[in-house]
């Protein structure tokens, strides 16, 4: 499968780059199991844009950051992404793209990642703005509704149950405020960046 296509950047986006300084941006491109516009000619489609002459002379760097192990919560044979050294369903179907990027390019991994202290601070606190402390103490009602809201809408889906569905969402939140809050990110959906700060 091969495309000459390019992403169709957003006004915000094309000013964004416009207006940085070459060979300064370091992006980080989350790639998400299930986003059709993030594998195949999705992926081909961002490759092109960011090797155009356009994109490519303001990049210093593109992280990929590979989240297959988040999925283990809904398919638990992505369990096995603990170990890194085991190349992800992604890896596989977009290493021929990733070699075409002209661009310095770092792999990271989700089971690194989140096995370290920072993500264990940062998730021990988006649990007590999820359901409190011992005491009951700490929630925040707001976050709490807007990420049940978000897991009914997943279960609608058909992408799970309640449980792993909150365990995805609660894990994918505290690793966003531990790496991603000061970070220029690539992703295919809004994030509750209104609780990321609390």
């Amino acid at each position: 499968m091969s495309t000459d296509r390019c992403v169709k950047w957003n006004g915000e986006a094309l000013n964004f780059f416009e207006s940085a300084d070459d060979n300064s941006l370091e992006l980080t491109f989350v790639v998400s199991h299930e986003a059709e516009s993030q594998t195949g000619e999705g992926f081909a489609e961002f490759v092109n844009s960011i090797n155009s002459e356009r994109i490519k002379r303001k990049l210093k760097k593109i992280t990929i950051l590979d989240c297959s192990y988040l999925y283990r919560h809904r398919i638990p044979e992505f369990a096995q992404h603990s170990d890194i050294s085991i190349p992800s369903i992604w890896f596989l179907n977009n290493q021929n793209y990733i070699q075409k990027i002209k661009c310095d390019v770092e792999m990271k991994f989700w089971a690194e990642q989140i096995n370290s202290n920072t993500f264990e601070h940062w998730h021990k606190r988006i649990m007590i703005n999820f359901i409190g402390d011992k005491n009951g103490n700490g929630i925040i009602q707001d976050f709490k509704d807007a990420t049940e809201k978000e897991v009914t809408l997943f279960i609608s889906k058909g992408k799970g149950t309640f449980s792993n569905c909150l365990d995805f969402l609660l894990e994918e939140y505290a690793h966003a405020c531990a790496f991603l809050k000061n970070t220029i990110i690539v992703y295919p959906k809004e994030l509750l960046s209104n609780n990321m700060d609390k």
